[in-house]
């Protein structure tokens, strides 16, 4: 036996095991709930135990999130006043009188949210100590963004944190890792793991290391902080500090106060523990007798059978041994039983009881095994014989079951119908399951879509996804949170992988489109459009007003866009039918055009002769301008539209690129030869990060022309830039 014991687990050692594991904010209630009904009664130990669990649950972000979900729950109760504000006080009045029915854990949440209430800095309260439900809606939004964060920051510093491991990463050994790299290392990686010889411990480390790789790639430009080597690549300094940025919420919140009226049960779980103890008792008791019983009869049993072999030995010495002769076959009755020894003859001729057999069990129904005298005037059992009346009886009863039997196939087929032919619709993808479930469009519903914003004055943003598209995942987990927020726009979702891999002629035009979006960044693609109608009254695209790639940055832009596309679908529709002879947009709802309209090229279509700058107009200014809002950009370019010509978004910083420095003059000096027709951005700005590609080099430079879209990145000649503008 080992001289050293484990040493006796404390409560607060229950605490962090209980919840150490947890994922999610119900299941750290359940957690709770069980440890305390297990110790009811215990108030020191689950005190203990409860702090221990609190400053956990604060550290991994879930405490903050149960006390959100308790908030969203018991608001309407709670606001007494009805006002649609709740305030520290009604908080804590319903705890005080819900106490009985709430649980540990509800008890622990709702002290917590009334704390937070009563904090100004908390970003809880909405006015002097007063939470309402959108406030308290964004409060658990930007909490789990922080703790989000911090997750990531620390995986990235996990994965490539220490010199060695960033060294491997950084393939041209020059000091920063650039997007490029972080893609190959991501490639490789995916490589390895398809292999079936991996092992477990590799395959691991590569899965940690893509999470951080793909983290790393959709957040390039606030890793990099302006500090990075090269452009926005990223170097060791600035990704720990972003990490030192990003600290745990949950450490600065401190120790959270447990008070006694946490560490009890409810009054259900209380009156179950009191019921499961009683019947514990109760078992107890009950085997405690149930052991002395059977003490006592064995105790019995071998005092009768010491008596029995006492008797036995007693006889055999009163008998004498020569008395009598025996005959061959039977003794005489003077004679002794020489062969008989105290056993089994002895004992079936003295009528004594062997105890050493087994006393043998009587089961019910068992006719060789009486209990007590035997039955008196018992009969054996007839079979119960049947008259031939009854006999016939009975066939014919079974004979008219059949005949129902037989008969009522024939009745369901005369009553079921012949049904018209159901139309058989295409299985969804997994991805177009995500945005059902969100509320968006499919392919196949994109048509509706279309028509029920020509109707409503809406815009559409259709969404370009795959599913080894990058930030596709990303951007379909905000769906039902983009939805929400822009009332203005239908969302319809395609699944490139499935337009590409279908053979239906109608998709030809889907097909063009999609691969003609992505033909310069294999991204997550969004393109917010307006509507108008065709002469025959029909929905389809008018113009389209915006495009993001990737999932980042895309809430402020949508909405701006969203409320312009749908201005201009109203104003479409309070005009005359489009003209047909004027070109639809290279987006259209699923039905194939006709040969003659793939073909058919109309004026306006054709490229506009540029290459003679006297025939633009004077009076635009002859220097490069820069956009402030979204609505800066729409106006250049329609402006630019109207007279046939292309316009340049060039997506730029002013300090810490080099080839953003080299494109400069070059903008500038085309901008004279070419007035208007170039507009700089600020990468580093809202409206520059909603325009620019996630993780490619700078500057962006876009093309837009009569609703066509091209991008270019990183430095571009000066004839290169030249015939963009001449639309060649």
């Amino acid at each position: 036996m080992p001289d050293v014991v484990p040493p006796k687990e404390t409560p607060a050692d229950r605490g962090h095991h209980s919840v150490e594991n947890v994922t999610t904010a119900s299941g750290a209630s359940q957690a709770i709930n069980r440890e305390i009904g297990q110790h009811v009664g215990d108030t020191k130990g689950n005190k203990e135990f409860l702090q221990a669990a609190s400053a956990d649950l604060q550290k991994n972000g879930l405490l903050p999130e149960m006390a959100v979900d308790f908030g969203k729950k018991h608001f309407k109760e709670y606001d007494t006043d009805k006002d649609g504000y709740c305030s520290e006080a009604e908080i804590r009045r319903g705890l005080q009188k819900n106490q009985d029915s709430l649980t540990p854990a509800e008890r622990l949440a709702g002290n917590y949210l009334a704390d937070k209430v009563a904090d100004p800095n908390s970003g809880l309260t909405y006015w002097k100590g007063l939470m309402t439900e959108d406030r308290l809606n964004q409060y658990g939004k930007d909490t789990a963004t922080k703790y989000d964060e911090y997750k990531n920051a620390q995986a990235v510093l996990a994965a490539f944190g220490s010199s060695k491991d960033f060294s491997a990463l950084d393939a041209d050994k020059g000091g920063s890792i650039s997007a490029d790299e972080m893609r190959q290392k991501l490639a490789y990686n995916e490589r390895r793991l398809s292999e079936d010889d991996i092992s477990q411990k590799t395959k691991d480390k590569f899965e940690k290391e893509n999470k951080a790789l793909k983290y790393m790639l959709d957040h390039q430009g606030e890793m990099n902080n302006g500090s990075g080597y090269w452009g926005s690549d990223l170097n060791l300094k600035s990704m720990k500090q972003y990490a030192a940025d990003h600290k745990n919420p949950g450490v600065t919140e401190g120790t959270y106060g447990v008070t006694a009226d946490m560490v009890r049960g409810s009054a259900e779980v209380e009156a179950k523990a009191a019921a499961e103890a009683k019947a514990i008792s109760d078992a107890k008791a009950v085997a405690a007798a149930a052991e002395a019983k059977a003490k006592a009869d064995a105790a019995a049993s071998a005092k009768a059978k010491a008596d029995a072999d006492a008797a036995a030995k007693a006889k055999e010495a009163e008998t004498p041994k020569d008395e009598g002769k025996a005959t061959k076959d039977k003794p005489s009755d003077d004679t002794p039983w020489p062969d008989l020894k105290p056993g089994k003859k002895f004992k079936e001729k003295f009528g004594i009881p062997d105890l050493t057999e087994e006393p043998k069990v009587c089961k019910p129904g068992d006719p060789s095994c009486h209990i007590g005298p035997p039955p008196e005037n018992e009969a054996p059992q007839k079979p119960k014989l049947e008259t031939p009346g009854q006999e016939q009886t009975k066939k014919e009863e079974k004979s008219e079951k059949s005949d129902k039997e037989e008969k009522q196939p024939e009745k369901q087929e005369k009553q079921e119908q012949p049904k018209p032919p159901e139309k058989v619709e295409k299985p969804l993808t997994e991805l177009e399951k995500l945005a059902v479930k969100a509320g968006a469009s499919t392919l196949e519903t994109a048509g509706a879509a279309y028509k029920d914003a020509a109707e409503k004055g809406k815009g559409v943003a259709v969404m370009i996804v795959g599913k080894d598209t990058p930030g596709s995942q990303e951007l379909l987990a905000k769906l039902p949170e983009l939805i929400r927020q822009n009332p203005n726009l239908n969302f319809v979702v395609i699944d490139k992988d499935k337009v590409n891999s279908s053979a239906d002629p109608a998709m030809a035009s889907w097909k063009s489109w999609v691969n003609q979006s992505q033909s310069s960044y294999n991204h997550a693609f969004t393109s917010v459009q307006s509507i108008k109608r065709d002469a025959n009254g029909n929905a389809m695209p008018d113009r389209v007003t915006s495009t993001h790639w990737g999932a980042q940055n895309i809430e402020a832009g949508l909405q701006d866009q969203g409320r312009y596309a749908a201005d201009g679908t109203r104003r479409n529709l309070q005009q005359p039918p489009a003209d047909t002879t004027k070109p639809a947009s290279p987006i259209k709802v699923p039905e194939a055009p006709s040969p003659d309209e793939q073909v058919k090229k109309t004026e306006h279509q054709q490229k506009p002769n540029n290459d003679k700058p006297s025939d633009r107009p004077n009076n635009r200014p002859r220097e490069v301008q820069y956009a402030r809002s979204q609505a800066d950009i729409d106006a250049a370019i329609k402006a630019n539209d109207e007279l046939g010509l292309p316009t340049i978004i060039d997506v730029t910083r002013s300090h810490g690129c080099g080839n953003c420095d080299s494109q400069n003059p070059v903008m500038a000096k085309l901008a004279k030869e070419f007035p208007g027709q170039i507009i700089k951005v600020d990468a580093d700005s809202q409206l520059g990060r909603s325009n620019s590609i996630p993780g490619s080099t700078l500057p962006n430079i876009f093309v837009r022309s009569q609703g066509q879209n091209r991008s270019m990145q990183g430095f571009q000649r000066e004839d290169v830039i030249r015939r963009a503008l001449q639309g060649k």
